[in-house]
């Protein structure tokens, strides 16, 4: 069974190239399973899908921690979905 995780995205900076390369590198990594442009604090949020809490946190240090864009970030666990669409 996979959990299911949010992180929140702020990039470095509002530039059209920066965002277009964000964009390329999540789209590269497994684990991200949707990516929302959203407006607010924050630019981006990721649906993520992970095995278990070590595979989140290599996610996290590994994977996201290695693109560039990203300025900050903000995580959070998806507790048991109630009702579904």
């Amino acid at each position: 069974m996979e959990n299911s995780f949010f992180c929140n995205i702020k990039l470095k900076q509002h530039d059209k190239k920066i965002g277009h390369r964000f964009v390329e590198d999540i789209l590269n990594i497994d684990e991200v399973v949707e990516c929302y442009h959203i407006s607010g604090d924050y630019d981006f949020i990721l649906k993520v899908y992970a095995k278990d809490m070590k595979h989140y946190q290599d996610f996290v240090f590994n994977k996201l921690g290695s693109v560039e864009s990203i300025g900050s970030t903000q995580y959070f666990c998806n507790g048991r979905n109630k009702k579904y669409a």
